[in-house]
């Protein structure tokens, strides 16, 4: 595999990009992840290439669960995370704060209170004793573009920013567990909030992926009265690479590209709403249509979707015609992007929905929904749909499906009219904006 593009570039030439004010970068996401860069590790990923490239004097931090604290990353260790990122080595850990608020839970039933707690402060004084202090400036700008709802990772945010007295520059994914809490754990519904304050604030920088979140950030400060210095969208980059060996590296990936499929690229979680895709899928057996596609979810298991999961793995409707998959690489997604027939993203809310737009950049259709930012990502060249209705769902999806003209000339029209956006010009206008903040 190929390393980071901007790898080779680092640490970059002081003298092509005058430094301007050191910056703070959190780079948690992106040190603790082990698989290829998606979703928001990408942007965490892209945006601290960048700022090392262009910015010699930055100082990079992350969230270290031994110890209960930020501690510093260097520019080395950074360096060596980049060059390996696309390099799959196992599952990704847990969501923050999930085992260990179970396991914390469980000890306090079995364990005096006293004595765990005299164990608690010894371990987190003999954990901080391994990293060193944080020596960081104050009234400089902190940039932050991953996610937490891990209440001790917000509350050591908060504090550095309040101690320090820095400048929040937020990149705002989405404001899904404020708007629609059903469609997210309870531990994320009761903890986002909290980050949200935390980085949302009076002269805050608040850079989002979409209009329609610039539009739910205006919507959540406006009554606060919440003054931000900044706040405007800056749409990611969409590019994945494509693998100069037409050769999948996966047999489940082989198998499939000799067959009809359609493709659904997403985690496997209660808002990305597969649920309507299963039920859709059982209709058109109902009806008696024949040969129909396969259903692939590619994809890791996420939250609330106990009983998907074991209707997917159990019922015998529809087992035969779903194949699930996580876990691979940008060749080998590349590869089913191409070879599938067209592309399915039936999720209820998004803040962007990047496998939309990836869809669009290999020149396949896609089957959407008509909700939060959605319309957005399609660019006129996908079609959308109400997310709860099934019938419309497997209506088109046949429709779609029989349509083998129709479905050519509407990929011939993305062809000729999808320019798509890479992750170069991403991060190079994030870095525009963090000059102007110098200048400012």
């Amino acid at each position: 595999m190929s390393e980071h593009p901007n790898a080779a570039a680092l640490p970059g030439d002081p003298h092509d990009h005058p430094p301007g004010r050191p910056v703070i970068v959190d780079v948690t996401e992106l040190m603790a992840w082990q698989g290829p860069a998606v979703g928001i590790v990408r942007v965490v990923q892209e945006i601290a290439a960048r700022v090392l490239q262009e910015r010699p004097d930055a100082l990079f931090i992350r969230y270290e669960h031994a110890c209960e604290d930020l501690v510093p990353v260097s520019a080395q260790a950074l360096r060596e995370r980049l060059a390996r990122s696309d390099r799959v080595s196992r599952l990704p850990p847990p969501p923050e704060g999930r085992w260990p608020d179970r396991w914390r839970r469980l000890k306090a039933r079995l364990c005096p209170a006293a004595l765990l707690r005299a164990r608690e402060r010894w371990r987190l004084r003999r954990a901080r004793r391994r990293w060193p202090a944080l020596d960081l400036p104050r009234h400089v700008p902190f940039i932050f573009a991953g996610f937490t709802d891990h209440p001790p990772r917000i509350a050591r945010c908060a504090a550095l920013i309040d101690t320090l007295q820095l400048q929040p520059v937020f990149y705002c994914h989405d404001l899904i567990p404020l708007r629609l809490p059903n469609v997210v754990s309870t531990h994320t519904a009761t903890h986002f909030p909290r980050m949200v304050e935390t980085f949302v604030r009076d002269g805050a920088v608040v850079l989002c992926n979409s209009r329609c979140t610039q539009a739910d950030v205006a919507a959540w400060a406006a009554p606060r009265g919440v003054r931000l210095r900044q706040l405007q969208t800056l749409i990611l980059g969409f590019e994945l690479r494509a693998s100069a060996d037409p050769r999948p590296s996966r047999p489940e990936v082989a198998a499939l590209l000799g067959q009809d499929f359609l493709l659904y690229v997403s985690t496997i979680e209660k808002r990305k709403n597969h649920d309507v895709l299963y039920k859709a899928w059982l209709m058109l057996l109902e009806r008696g249509v024949t040969n129909l596609p396969k259903l692939v979810f590619v994809g890791a298991e996420g939250w609330i979707i106990g009983d998907l999961m074991h209707d997917l793995r159990h019922d015998p409707r529809i087992r035969p015609h779903v194949v699930l998959l996580h876990q691979l690489p940008d060749e080998d997604l590349s590869l089913l992007y191409r070879h599938c027939l067209f592309t399915l993203y039936p999720s209820i809310y998004e803040g962007w929905g990047l496998p939309v737009s990836e869809s669009l950049l290999n020149g396949k259709f896609c089957l959407a929904s008509d909700q939060g930012s959605l319309p957005e990502a399609g660019s006129g060249l996908a079609e959308h749909l109400p997310p709860y209705d099934t019938r419309a769902w497997a209506d088109r999806i046949e429709h779609h499906h029989r349509d083998r003209a129709g479905l050519r000339a509407i990929e011939a029209r993305i062809r000729s009219d999808y320019t798509g956006r890479r992750w170069s010009t991403f991060s190079a206008e994030f870095m525009q904006q963090l000059h102007a903040l110098d200048a400012g």
